[in-house]
């Protein structure tokens, strides 16, 4: 079984995204998520590096499993890296949205 480390905060938005949470606002550095039918939002900091333990309560939060969590989060995304004009790189992220195989690019 994989283990659960630390994740930027895309990937956890990307995670509860496909189980029908929406963005429903931000306030400074943190998103809420809320979905149809659970009592309470999800508040997801925009940190490069979100810790195990608001991990652990974002799932226990929203009611799933962290084998179900870890499901979700392999079909997020993966990071490009390139060279583009010289010595100078962009990073590419490809999202997928949904089981269907649809893609987001982000730059």
């Amino acid at each position: 079984m994989p283990r659960l480390t630390s994740l930027p905060w895309e990937k956890i938005v990307c995670v509860f995204e496909q189980l029908g949470f929406r963005k429903a606002g931000q306030k400074g550095s943190h998103i809420k998520l809320e979905k149809a039918g659970v009592a309470r939002p999800l508040i997801v900091p925009k940190y490069s590096d979100v810790g195990l333990d608001i991990i652990t309560n974002l799932i226990r939060t929203a009611g799933i499993t962290r084998e179900a969590f870890l499901a979700l989060l392999a079909n997020c995304w993966m990071s490009l890296t390139y060279e583009a004009s010289g010595a100078r790189q962009s990073e590419v992220r490809l999202r997928h949205l949904n089981c269907a195989g649809l893609t987001r690019l982000h730059k």
